[in-house]
């Protein structure tokens, strides 16, 4: 997959967007410094390549009843389970708000809600016949406060000796690079 390579524009684009995602097109252009037409060819360019994969909201579980939140790690899962079959466990119970498969031991981390000690208890019981769990209880925190603001260049001149650039990760386009 060819990584988009985002300049100081797109990440301010972004960064605004996280903040609202119902801003207008109008602000949302004069905040970035662009005229409408090019914020909007801007933004469809960012939705095209995938970087923006869709727009949503951050929900303040608690209000909504489910005042306990926790992260789980679960890991040793058995062989037997269906690697496509728990993945769609996942994404079918909804107090599993996220779910992250890792490397380095431990298999997933959820992040799940519940409405009672009980709750939490009942969810970690079938997520036991799955494989360990271990639980963390979040007591306070923010969900995506952090956010780059600066386009990720990985050196400033030129590529580290030795390092090899393939034909289709170059960019053979012409003109200032802008999107189209």
């Amino acid at each position: 997959m060819k990584r988009y390579e985002a300049d100081e524009v797109d990440i301010q684009i972004l960064s605004e967007l996280r903040k609202d995602s119902r801003i207008t097109l109008r602000r949302l252009a004069e905040t970035v410094n662009l005229s409408a037409p090019t914020a909007r060819a801007r933004l469809q360019n960012l939705e095209i390549t995938g970087i923006i994969k869709r727009y949503t909201v951050i929900v303040d579980y608690e209000r909504l009843g489910y005042p306990i939140q926790a992260f789980v790690l679960l890991q040793g899962v058995r062989r037997s389970i269906d690697h496509n079959e728990l993945l769609a466990c996942f994404e079918t119970t909804p107090e599993i708000i996220h779910w992250y498969g890792l490397a380095g031991g431990k298999d997933y981390l959820l992040f799940l809600i519940a409405d009672s000690s009980q709750a939490l208890k009942e969810h970690l019981i079938t997520l036991r016949e799955l494989g360990a769990t271990s639980t963390f209880v979040a007591l306070d925190g923010t969900f995506g406060s952090g956010f780059p603001t600066k386009p990720r260049r990985p050196w400033e001149e030129e590529p580290p000796a030795g390092y090899r650039i393939d034909d289709e990760d170059q960019d053979h386009s012409e003109g200032d690079g802008s999107p189209r």
